[in-house]
């Protein structure tokens, strides 16, 4: 059968429109596949921030997607070295519940959830050094290192929150089963061996969280309500002790300066949602907040008053919301 001129015309119109559909329909599922890859792996998951007080320098770690980035700086924040690394690892993908920087020696700690809580290190390349395997199967939401021993310290979320502290060998010390529940816990060791423990207890006695202090034998010491959800600690140098807490309204937060004792010293609001917290030697406060939903990550210095000294960003790039398929 021959076929026409006109027949010819139909069948290459009919393949375009086709062709033209099938197009249409792959580029709207490439930009669906594109936003949701760029939102899972373009939103900060965990920070750390910590200070080295004899050389003033600044330590930023940030986890992006599979991929953490720690950024040196002086203390007014100029750049002087960053370098990443996979916690994962190449072809494992492992949930990474927190990190931790020393500023000492620039290693990272990272603590990974898979059926059982996994804690590694890093080198300041980005080289593996260490792993251990922890055998608690309960989830942490908070891991801390003492600033001189590299002793580490993880909040683990059961029927109450406990402490579980290891040598800087892995080696487990002790654990402390705490009188406190709630979903979400935050943790710091001072040097003299105390910890401050900040758990969230939402809806809970009318306090958002309360605050806790254990001595060096790990006996309780003293707790006080949060007016906020805490998320993050750091003791300071004065015996006093400061809380980054978020609020109910969306995106802001607040630090709060304590002394050992539960009292209130100061209060000042920052406008934006923080991650973490520390203190330097001559007690000035170094505050991560998260920027442009959770894309960008800020450095602000303080005095214990709550001036500002400083301002810097820890990861600037260009983020351009998106907005849900079919709207324009």
């Amino acid at each position: 059968m021959r076929i026409g001129r006109d027949n010819w015309i139909v069948w290459i119109a009919a393949g375009a429109c086709t062709l033209c559909v099938l197009g249409i329909t792959l580029a709207t599922g490439a930009r669906a596949a594109t936003r949701s890859t760029a939102d899972a792996q373009g939103k900060i998951t965990s920070t750390d921030v910590a200070v080295n007080s004899a050389t003033g320098q600044v330590f930023a770690a940030f986890q992006v997607g599979e991929r953490v980035e720690v950024v040196r700086t002086d203390s007014n924040g100029v750049e002087q070295r960053r370098w990443s690394f996979r916690p994962g690892g190449l072809f494992s993908s492992g949930v990474t519940s927190d990190i931790a920087v020393s500023p000492i020696t620039e290693e990272t700690v990272a603590a990974m959830a898979r059926d059982h809580l996994i804690v590694k290190r890093f080198d300041r390349d980005g080289r593996r050094t260490d792993m251990w395997e922890t055998g608690f199967t309960s989830p942490t939401t908070d891991l801390a290192l003492q600033r001189l021993t590299r002793d580490m310290y993880l909040a683990l979320i059961d029927a109450r929150v406990g402490i579980v502290m290891m040598a800087a060998d892995g080696v487990l010390q002790d654990a402390i089963e705490t009188d406190l529940s709630g979903p979400y816990a935050v943790v710091a060791p001072d040097p003299h061996r105390q910890l401050f423990l900040g758990v969230a207890q939402l809806d809970q006695d009318d306090r958002a969280g309360t605050g806790a202090r254990y001595d060096g034998s790990g006996d309780l010491a003293g707790t006080w309500p949060l007016e906020e959800t805490p998320v993050a600690v750091a003791p300071g140098v004065f015996d006093d002790v400061y809380f980054a807490t978020r609020s109910d309204e969306h995106h802001k937060g607040s630090i709060y300066r304590y002394m050992d004792d539960g009292r209130v010293v100061s209060q000042w609001q920052l406008g934006a949602e923080p991650t973490d917290i520390a203190v330097d030697s001559e007690g000035m406060i170094y505050v991560t907040t998260l920027r442009a939903n959770s894309h960008m990550l800020a450095v602000t210095k303080y005095t214990p008053s709550g001036e500002l000294r400083g301002h810097w960003m820890a990861l600037a790039r260009l983020y351009m919301p998106t907005l849900p398929l079919g709207v324009e």
